[in-house]
């Protein structure tokens, strides 16, 4: 499948950054794989109208994990699909099968499943995508955190008896 791969984000850590650039290098993928550092909000959204599938396969490091990844949050309200890993808060962001998939970031084979399906097999659905991202919107967030607190109010409010 013809691809262009875009990574987006901090390059503070230059010696990993010289890593991955190495490997573009040894893979010949210099024409497939740029890497922009960190973007303006506009160059995000001209990044976001021209991706089919929104990738990040963060790996848990001992105590250090993603939490819920806002950009998987993002990529579904455009449309986008996405496959993330399945560690820390990233399952919560992404409704397997639904908004895209969830994947062992160790399991290239798995990667490469949930991909092929995702451009090869159109197995998610756009429309999804965005309903599921409305469904997790802030408002939403917030009227759910606000009913877990009455029912812990509730529920304590029970307990209590003077």
């Amino acid at each position: 499948i013809p691809f262009q791969y875009h990574l987006v984000g901090s390059l503070q850590d230059e010696e990993y950054v010289e890593k991955v650039r190495q490997e573009i290098h040894r893979c010949h993928l210099e024409k497939e794989v740029q890497i922009h550092g960190n973007i303006s909000e506009q160059e995000l959204h001209s990044l976001y109208a021209i991706t089919d599938l929104f990738l990040l396969l963060s790996v848990a490091e001992g105590v250090y994990v993603e939490g819920f990844v806002l950009g998987f949050i993002e990529a579904a309200a455009r449309g986008i699909p996405c496959i993330g890993p399945n560690t820390g808060g990233c399952p919560e962001a992404i409704s397997h099968g639904t908004s895209g998939y969830v994947c062992d970031p160790y399991n290239h084979k798995e990667v490469a499943e949930a991909m092929g399906k995702v451009l090869q097999c159109n197995t998610i659905d756009r429309k999804c995508c965005r309903i599921w991202a409305e469904s997790h919107d802030i408002k939403n967030a917030a009227i759910a955190i606000e009913n877990v607190y009455k029912k812990i109010l509730h529920d304590s409010s029970n307990l209590i008896h003077c």
